[in-house]
């Protein structure tokens, strides 16, 4: 019993440094861990989201790092007729939103899709460089 509280209190530990760690040298997700970023936020939630931006339609947005589109693309239905730009560092995870924008029928620019009506999503990516 002794053994089991302690390997439990040293993952704990081990899981408290590394979310330390992370927010003191943040980085850009890897999209191979794409499904991270995914999961459930506690105290960021989508509703908080929509009555802090109150997208309207019509409006022109940016996102940076949209990540895989968990929360551009509800912004972006809200928007009809609206522009959302995305930019990211990470060309696969704005081809991610991009694919997801034209499955659920959001017209894009710069892709593939336009459908007359609908909010147009544009992507911009970046090459980090280090000087």
């Amino acid at each position: 019993m002794n053994r089991a509280r302690l390997a439990l209190g040293g993952a704990a530990a081990a899981t408290i440094g590394a979310s330390l760690w992370w927010r003191r040298n943040p980085s850009a997700c890897p999209y191979g861990q794409r499904f991270v970023i995914q999961l459930p936020h506690p105290g960021i939630t989508r509703r908080g989201l929509m009555e802090t931006l109150e997208p309207r339609p019509g409006e022109r947005l940016l996102e940076l790092g949209p990540g895989t589109g968990y929360d551009s693309l509800p912004v972006a239905e809200r928007l009809a007729g609206g522009t959302l730009d995305i930019f990211d560092i990470q060309q696969e995870m704005l081809d991610h939103v991009m694919r997801l924008a034209g499955d659920r029928g959001l017209g894009t620019s710069s892709r593939a899709w336009v459908t007359p009506g609908s909010c147009r999503i544009r992507t911009t990516t970046s090459t980090a460089r280090s000087w």
